[in-house]
């Protein structure tokens, strides 16, 4: 029994660091994939944990989703204006990953709060500006 446990976490523990998160069933000892979990709930209510765990899917869905379109490292600041709605598709999806980053604490997720900032287009990528202070 303590053999599968420790398979079960090893793979818990594998999907947290592939995915961005683990899901570990502490009463039965087994690892419960996040991409196949689903929530029901008679009542509507909802959970703190449960709204994290939602975002924390919804979030690999979205990077599933950027990376079968796009690739895997686009820059969603490039300009391929041949094809306008995939630039803006590519430039709001980023955005969503971003925004949802941010909100869950990762590193490299966060928001530009610099009301001076602004964008403009460069050469040959759209790029944060600072400008004057108010």
């Amino acid at each position: 029994m303590r053999d599968k446990y420790h398979r079960e976490f090893k793979h818990a523990w594998q999907d947290a660091k592939e995915k961005g998160f683990g899901l570990m069933d502490m009463g039965h000892k087994v690892r419960v994939d996040p991409d196949k979990l689903a929530f029901l709930s008679p009542s509507g209510k909802y959970q703190k944990m449960r709204s994290e765990i939602q975002l924390r899917t919804l979030l690999r869905s979205l990077q599933k989703i950027y990376t079968e379109k796009f690739g895997d490292t686009p820059d969603p600041y490039s300009f391929d204006l041949k094809e306008p709605e995939r630039f803006f598709e590519r430039l709001a999806r980023a955005g969503e990953i971003c925004t949802l980053k941010y909100v869950l604490g990762h590193e490299d997720g966060g928001l530009n709060l610099d009301k001076h900032s602004t964008i403009i287009k460069g050469k040959k990528h759209f790029v944060w500006e600072r400008g004057g202070d108010d």
